[in-house]
């Protein structure tokens, strides 16, 4: 799908048309609570479901939930009517091609956005990103019994050491910061990654607008990674490299 986007930029779909083409038809990648596999096509279902069980759109929904509760003045869901337009608001997103060949993809990505469910579609600045990260770990956006089944829920990542998936989150145990829950992501132009170190109380949160052709596994990912640990070490011993 990304790649058929990416060819006509400004396609006209809907969720429902992609899930048809795309999703529809297609078995599950192993059986539920065995195998783990980040998918956005699984938060895309989620939003569908959320509209479908409050009656609302997913947008209405996240603002009396989440923006209106915890008094966010930043965040934004896509369709909603106070989306910023202005482009000062909004920052391009570039994408390494090839080495030294860089396109701006803002226009391919918010078309993305557009059509998009639950995966994507959110602007926020990266303070609100970790503050909505830090009151919903501390249990003051979900219900505890909520919470609990999120967190208590875990697949160990393959290959991972002390790496485990929960509902939407990732929970890392270091020996250095202790327990750390997390969520990375990545589009194009885009790479993001916010943590929540319980023990200390302490949320980060790094986005940068820029990304290679292949941003699961290029050099601009193992850069911005290298960043996010530099500023783990600086935040938590006053250290650097």
């Amino acid at each position: 799908m990304i790649w058929d986007t990416f060819n006509d930029p400004l396609v006209h779909n809907s969720v429902e048309s992609l899930f048809e083409k795309y999703v529809y038809g297609d078995p599950a990648d192993g059986p539920v609570g065995e195998k783990y596999s980040y998918c956005s096509t699984g938060y895309a279902l989620l939003g569908m479901i959320i509209e479908e069980a409050s009656t609302m759109s997913l947008g209405g929904y996240f603002e009396q939930e989440i923006i209106e509760s915890l008094g966010l003045v930043n965040t934004y869901f896509k369709n909603t009517p106070e989306y910023p337009d202005d482009v000062q608001y909004k920052t391009n997103r570039y994408m390494e091609q090839a080495p030294g060949q860089i396109q701006n993809c803002t226009d391919f990505t918010n078309n993305l956005a557009s059509i998009a469910m639950g995966d994507i579609g959110l602007f926020a600045t990266p303070y609100e990103y970790a503050r909505f990260y830090q009151e919903l770990l501390r249990g003051n956006v979900l219900d505890s019994s909520t919470m609990q089944l999120m967190l208590n829920d875990e697949i160990r990542i393959p290959e991972e050491e002390e790496s485990y998936q929960c509902l939407g989150l990732e929970h890392d145990k270091s020996n250095v910061f202790g327990d750390i829950y997390w969520h990375g992501g990545g589009w194009f132009g885009t790479l993001s990654r916010t943590k929540y170190f319980p023990g200390s109380d302490v949320t980060i949160s790094i986005n940068t607008n820029g990304t290679g052709f292949t941003f699961h596994t290029d050099e601009t990912l193992n850069r911005f990674s290298s960043l996010v640990d530099e500023i783990e070490k600086v935040t938590f011993t006053g250290e650097r490299n």
